[in-house]
């Protein structure tokens, strides 16, 4: 299957881990599984056996029409993800989304559907040191773990050596877990990027420094002298509910 470098296109080639990752998408036991950029249909196949419906959302035309032949039952997509719109209303729940991302929209496409109501968990692999961005490795935050974390809880299910791939990719992988779970508490999502973009401006900097252009008069001028990194997602909250901007 010939390959389109500029969709950073990777194809899978290890028959055991693909059915292990299935099996793990199989436990949020979906009624309708969408499968972002299916290429050759290695993960679709499977995919197909534990859910009622699968739809496959395919850029490359060439691919989607040797999914159509390849997956009648399944319903194919030739677009663009970030411009598709899915009705979502249109399949069963619970929906679960899953796809081997091209690292250089990964985050763009997660953004995506994070903010995405209907969906009950996403399975994703991405490049590791993304994924480990998008949890709080080693007690630190970032602005993707926190930002992440207001729409559900996020986690690292296996590493993944650049073996797996063909052509090899010159970085590790990982299959990250997204469940939906609102931690907003009532907050302003929108005032709460805001502020931690603004915190993470400069990350060696002190929160007194990145946030000066705001009113922080309310806050502990310990809190202050610490820098993004080491706050937690309810002091980023209280951040928020305390700053006037």
């Amino acid at each position: 299957m010939r390959l389109n470098k500029a969709l950073g296109q990777n194809f899978f080639n290890n028959h055991n881990l693909a059915d292990w990752i299935v099996a793990e998408v199989a436990k949020s036991n979906p009624k309708t599984v969408i499968e972002i950029g299916p290429g050759d249909g290695y993960f679709s196949k499977r995919l197909e056996l534990i859910a009622e419906k699968l739809l496959l959302i395919e850029k490359d035309t060439e691919l989607a029409e040797f999914l159509r032949l390849k997956l009648p039952k399944a319903e194919i997509a030739n677009e663009d993800v970030m411009e598709y719109e899915i009705d979502l209303d249109r399949y069963t729940k619970p929906i679960v989304i899953y796809g081997s991302l091209p690292y250089n929209i990964s985050k763009l496409i997660i953004e995506k559907f994070i903010q995405t109501a209907g969906i009950d968990s996403m399975y994703f692999i991405i490049q590791k040191e993304v994924a480990e961005k998008y949890t709080f490795a080693e007690g630190k935050s970032s602005i993707l773990s926190l930002i992440t974390s207001l729409y559900g809880d996020v986690e690292i299910l296996k590493l993944i050596k650049p073996g797996n791939f063909i052509p090899k990719p010159k970085v590790e992988s990982a299959l990250i877990k997204i469940k939906y779970n609102s931690n907003s508490g009532g907050i302003d999502v929108e005032k709460f990027k805001i502020i931690v973009k603004t915190a993470f401006s400069n990350p060696r900097k002190t929160l007194r420094n990145n946030l000066k252009k705001f009113d922080t008069s309310q806050i502990d001028s310990l809190i202050l002298a610490r820098r993004a990194e080491t706050l937690n997602l309810n002091e980023y909250k209280d951040l928020v509910s305390k700053i006037v901007i």
